[in-house]
């Protein structure tokens, strides 16, 4: 899912347009300053959309720019944590765990301390940013090597402080706390923390196959994850998978490799 929010445009707001054409009919509502919309198509800069939030038609279609000026900008960046400098998560964590989360180097096959734990409650937390990752009741039993888990949290509607930084974070509901990306080196789909943009694993399609509820298994290193015995009243999705598609779709064409958090 990517989400945009108006930033430019007229006091009247933007002109909303019924087809991608700018000849097509205009709406007779504008969408206004600080609306948030959800993107469901990206043709040469003009966006198809369900309105999120704010004022405006519930859909259509905009553009992004208007004589080079920035009529929407997107709130899908991540990791939405960044600090100044990698050598902020080298003091911050443990030989062990940066060796994982940030060189993404993964833990050897069963040599995992939550590969066969599965609490009754309580839930799972990013050990570099200590965000809410997955539910206790998420795990699955898959026998596969590592801890493995069938969704994972949303992020809710609130705003949190980085740690280690005096930086407010707005966090938009509905967005998956885990998001995938292109594996360029070894191959699949790269799970990350999406708000410090940690490793922590890899997601695979095959968890009904494997006993699961769910298509989805995330196969995630202990070292990248901390227990806590607090239940949290979150509701859980699938991963966020929009950087994934999207890469896929710039490489077939134009061959660039882009990615969030490439190596």
């Amino acid at each position: 899912m990517v989400l945009w929010r108006v930033v430019g445009g007229t006091s009247s707001g933007l002109v909303v347009r019924e087809q991608l054409l700018l000849t097509s009919a205009a709406k007779e509502q504008r969408l206004q300053h600080g609306a948030v919309v959800e993107e469901v198509t990206l043709i040469g800069g003009r966006l198809q959309y369900r309105k999120r939030r704010g004022q405006g038609p519930d859909c259509g279609w905009v553009s992004l720019q208007l004589k080079g000026k920035r009529l929407l900008e997107t709130l899908d960046q991540w990791p939405l944590f960044v600090p100044d400098d990698e050598e902020y998560w080298q003091r911050h964590l443990t030989s062990e765990v940066y060796e994982v989360m940030r060189e993404k180097v993964t833990e050897p096959r069963n040599s995992g301390k939550y590969m066969n734990f599965y609490p009754e409650r309580g839930h799972f937390r990013c050990a570099a940013c200590e965000t809410p990752l997955y539910s206790s009741q998420s795990k699955m039993k898959t026998h596969c090597g590592w801890a493995a888990f069938a969704r994972c949290f949303i992020m809710d509607d609130r705003r949190q402080t980085s740690p280690g930084a005096a930086v407010g974070i707005e966090w938009i509901g509905d967005r998956p706390s885990v998001v995938a990306q292109v594996d360029w080196i070894s191959g699949g789909r790269e799970i990350l923390c999406r708000h410090c943009g940690g490793h922590l694993g890899h997601v695979f399609m095959d968890g009904l196959a494997l006993g699961g509820a769910v298509p989805e298994r995330h196969c995630v290193n202990s070292l990248s994850l901390n227990y806590v015995e607090e239940a949290l009243d979150l509701q859980e999705l699938p991963c966020d998978l929009s950087t994934f598609h999207r890469q896929l779709r710039e490489h077939s064409e134009d061959g660039s490799y882009s990615g969030v958090m490439d190596r």
